[in-house]
C-alpha cells in the first residue's frame, strides 16, 4: 500500500489519517484520481474506504464546511457524490491537527434534517456549493474525535461507524 506527499490541504489529511490509521495497523491505500473515496482501508478481513477533508478554517470561523454541489460541472460533490463509508475531517487545533470520523450515511442523514447556519453557493473556488454548521453543534451530533483514542478504541469506534454505514 502507498503512501505519497502533497501540499494541498486535502492531501495533508489524507496523508494525517493514513498514518494514523497505519500507527494502529490499519493498512490504507490512496486512491488516487479515484472520485468515490481517498482512503482504500483494510483491518483484519474487513476493508472500508474514507472520503478525507481538511477545514483549515474552522478554528477561527467555528464552522464546518461541508460541499455538497458543483455549480461549474453542474454535478453533486462532496459528501453527496461520494461512495465512501466513512468520512474522516482534520481540523486546527492551534498548532495540533484533530481527526473526526463519521459514518457517510450519518452525515447525509444530519444535513438532511438540519437546516445550515448558511449555505454558500459558490464557495471555495467558485466550483462549490457549500453548507456550514457550528462546528460544535455538528461535531456533537455526528463526528467522533479519534485521534484522543488508543489503538483499541479507534478500531472498535471505527466498527460502530461501519455499521451505522450499512
Amino acid at each position: 500500500m502507498g503512501f505519497h506527499q502533497s501540499k494541498g490541504h486535502g492531501d495533508q489529511a489524507e496523508q494525517l489519517v493514513a498514518t494514523y490509521l497505519k500507527s494502529c495497523g490499519i493498512e490504507s491505500e490512496f486512491a488516487g484520481k479515484n472520485p468515490d473515496y481517498d482512503l482504500l482501508c483494510k483491518s483484519g478481513r474487513t476493508k472500508f474506504t474514507i472520503e478525507c477533508k481538511f477545514d483549515m478554517k474552522s478554528e477561527e470561523t467555528n464552522n464546518l464546511c461541508i460541499e455538497i454541489f458543483n455549480p461549474k460541472s453542474d454535478r453533486p460533490s462532496g459528501i453527496t457524490s461520494s461512495k465512501a463509508d466513512l468520512i474522516a475531517f482534520v481540523l486546527p487545533d492551534g498548532s495540533n491537527r484533530t481527526i473526526w470520523f463519521a459514518s457517510l450515511f450519518a452525515l447525509r442523514k444530519f444535513i438532511g434534517e438540519v437546516p445550515p447556519k448558511k449555505r454558500v453557493e459558490l464557495g471555495g473556488d467558485s466550483n462549490a456549493t457549500l453548507l456550514l454548521y457550528n462546528v460544535f453543534v455538528i461535531l456533537g451530533a455526528v463526528f467522533h474525535r479519534l485521534d484522543t483514542l488508543d489503538c483499541k478504541g479507534a478500531s472498535a469506534l471505527i466498527k460502530k461507524l461501519l455499521k451505522e454505514s450499512k
